[in-house]
């Protein structure tokens, strides 16, 4: 079972790194790209909503479990 949780937490981890490079990438871009700006505020509002909803799902039950003291 632990091994179970090791590779859940790890795979939230990499989905909340990967999501973190993508809004700085696209922070980057958007610098970069004078004549079309538009795209790349849309693509960062999409990870970063996607980055809130994903540490949402995974933080709010672990804070919960933490504070009754309870375990999977």
């Amino acid at each position: 079972m632990d091994t179970l949780k090791d590779l859940i937490d790890a795979l939230i981890l990499v989905t909340q790194l990967g999501l973190t490079l993508r809004f700085i990438l696209c922070c980057i871009k958007e610098r970069d790209q004078e004549d079309q700006p538009q795209v790349y505020k849309k693509q960062k509002k999409t990870a970063l909503i996607a980055l809130i909803l994903t540490v949402c799902v995974y933080d709010i039950p672990q804070v919960l479990m933490r504070y009754f003291k309870t375990g999977w």
